[in-house]
C-alpha cells in the first residue's frame, strides 16, 4: 500500500481550513497549523486585511460588483 501524500497548511482561517477538509477529504494526510486566535484579526477573510480585486478581465458583472465594493 502506498504512503499517503501529506502536507501542512498555514492558517485555520475560511481559507486554509476549506483547503485542509478538502485534502483530507480526497485522502491526504493534512496538519493545520494556525497561531490562534480564530478568527485571526490579520487573516485574509477578516475585514482587517480584506482585499478587493477588480481582476475580472472581460466579465463585465463582476468587474462592476468591485467597483462597486471599494
Amino acid at each position: 500500500m502506498a504512503e499517503p501524500k501529506r502536507c501542512i497548511v498555514i492558517g485555520g482561517g475560511v481559507f486554509g481550513a476549506s483547503t485542509a477538509w478538502t485534502l483530507a477529504r480526497d485522502g491526504w494526510q493534512v496538519q493545520l497549523a494556525d497561531p490562534g486566535p480564530l478568527p485571526h484579526p490579520r487573516a485574509s477573510s477578516t475585514d482587517i486585511s480584506k482585499a478587493v480585486r477588480m481582476d475580472y478581465g472581460a466579465d463585465a458583472l463582476y468587474a462592476d460588483l468591485g467597483a462597486e465594493a471599494i
